[in-house]
């Protein structure tokens, strides 16, 4: 027996929950076999509510490279479309390694994130939650607010604890009887 709430509660939870905490511009990451319809439905209720999805990317489930992709294109990481940020940084580490004596070396120069959103919504499950978590230290972006769904709920999200998803949220309902 399942006691699953129309995907319209959920959507309005998760809205609810993050417009309390002050996140109107969202990101929503999600794996093209993420439930397109809840996702539709939160992005249809936080317009609604005043807020704005900025961007909404679509990476390749288990595909570290995709993710980080997706993750860079939200935080505007790439070089190409920054290339006088990139020249800027570029020329002040070479300066900074005349001035230490030590060796240049240009792949260790990297751009700092542009963030220009409150929160990334990840509907998807708890182990993709850490690795975006990983991805987004390993960029160096600041702790940001994060949201999901009920594929969130795992022991393993919080165990070991990961300080970076102090105040995300996410929605849930009662479920199977049995567990």
């Amino acid at each position: 027996f399942w006691v699953f709430p129309p995907i319209n509660n959920l959507a309005e939870a998760i809205v609810n929950s993050g417009m309390n905490k002050g996140w109107r511009r969202w990101a929503i990451l999600r794996s093209a076999g993420d439930n397109p319809e809840f996702v539709d439905r939160v992005r249809t209720v936080l317009t609604q509510r005043g807020g704005k999805i900025v961007f909404d990317e679509t990476f390749k489930n288990n595909v570290f490279e995709s993710m980080e992709t997706a993750a860079k294109k939200i935080f505007k990481l790439d070089n190409d479309t920054r290339r006088e940020d990139y020249r800027v940084a570029l020329q002040k580490a070479r300066e900074q390694s005349e001035s230490l004596g030590t060796t240049f070396n240009p792949r260790l120069v990297v751009l700092d994130p542009i963030k220009e959103i409150d929160a990334v919504f990840l509907p998807t499950d708890f182990r993709t939650v850490r690795h975006f978590v990983k991805i987004f230290k390993y960029l160096r972006v600041d702790q940001i607010g994060m949201l999901g769904n009920y594929a969130w709920r795992s022991p393993a999200l919080i165990d070991p604890p990961e300080m970076y998803l102090r105040g995300s949220a996410f929605v849930d309902f009662v479920g199977n009887y049995k567990s």
